[in-house]
């Protein structure tokens, strides 16, 4: 894609958040997205419209009723017929954005997915497999930008590859997974299935997650680089803390 390319209508309100440059390091940016539920559907929606390049994505579940109150993709159409969140995603992404190269699996995150990506987005609800996804990414030496939501609450974290003055990593990305799941499991049950999860807990959560991807992937430093971020919109508070 040349520069006279990006000068479109399509960028054009990017400008001057985003500069040119910026919007050439996001169109040659590939990311993994890890769930495509209520924080990866609104993920894949934002980073297709400000025009990541490669945009890759896996969920293995099909929608159903209860994702109606606060997932993107979800329809009552595709409710009803259990439609592959996959299959929605890849026709959502298309439809936003045709420039993008979109791949999609309909199956559990493997390591493999981590291969040539610049950046993993752990969208899982609950805490299942987040842990594995971190150990993964921080195994694979790939940045990580995760959420997760709870009722009101929500927190976001980005865990960058980050190596000790020996040159060894230090293991952020597998500490942030371990306490996710100390936070959002409660007697063996997810904190979002016993309290449940609303939308604007999650649509704000993904906003946190999507912004963090693009200062990442146009070269600013994160925000919450190895911090996370605690938040409540029940009494708006939001505190940031080191990991």
């Amino acid at each position: 894609m040349n520069s006279s390319n990006l000068l479109t209508e399509r960028y054009l309100r990017n400008q001057t958040t985003l500069s040119l440059i910026d919007q050439e390091k996001l169109f040659n940016s590939k990311v993994l997205i890890v769930g495509l539920g209520g924080l990866g559907g609104y993920v894949l929606e934002h980073l297709a419209r400000v025009g990541v390049g490669g945009i890759r994505a896996c969920d293995p579940d099909v929608f159903e009723a209860s994702n109606l109150n606060r997932q993107l993709l979800s329809t009552e159409d595709g409710a009803i017929k259990h439609f592959n969140k996959t299959q929605l995603a890849k026709e959502r992404a298309q439809a936003v954005n045709s420039s993008i190269k979109t791949e999609f699996f309909s199956c559990e995150f493997s390591p493999e997915m981590l291969s040539g990506v610049d950046l993993v987005l752990d969208c899982l609800g609950g805490a299942k497999d987040r842990a594995f996804l971190h150990n993964s990414a921080y195994e694979c030496g790939v940045p990580l930008i995760s959420a997760a939501v709870a009722g009101w609450s929500f927190l976001v974290s980005t865990i960058l590859s980050v190596k000790n003055e020996t040159g060894e990593k230090i293991e952020k990305q597998t500490k942030l997974g371990e306490l996710m799941t100390r936070i959002y499991i409660n007697n063996e049950q997810s904190l979002e299935e016993s309290i449940g999860t609303i939308v604007s807990s999650v649509n704000l959560a993904a906003c946190i997650q999507s912004s963090e991807a693009i200062r990442f992937l146009t070269g600013d430093e994160p925000c919450l680089a190895n911090k996370i971020l605690l938040g409540d919109l029940s009494v708006m508070s939001f505190k940031t803390f080191n990991l």
